[in-house]
């Protein structure tokens, strides 16, 4: 995803609550981006529903292996959190 897109995404989900941003205190060009309560909502909403659309979309990746990537992608969210509370 190019910056220009990333951007426009980024503004349209602020827009819609779905996120916050911050200035970065280590950086002071960019921003930290955190979802806000009701963007979490949503996104366990549609990790949940993820799960089975993705193992419709792609019948070669089994139940087992998309749970466990899905949590391998949460610690690495969860990582980005901790390093972002810093």
């Amino acid at each position: 995803m190019s910056e220009s897109v990333a951007s426009q995404v980024i503004k349209k989900m602020e827009s819609k609550a779905l996120l916050r941003r911050k200035p970065n205190p280590k950086d002071s060009r960019g921003y930290l981006v955190f979802l806000t309560e009701r963007g979490e909502s949503l996104r366990e909403t549609i990790a949940k529903e993820g799960i089975q659309i993705s193992t419709n979309n792609a019948p070669n990746i089994s139940r087992e292996d998309m749970k466990t990537a899905i949590r391998v992608l949460q610690k690495v969210r969860e990582g980005f959190d901790l390093y972002n509370a810093q």
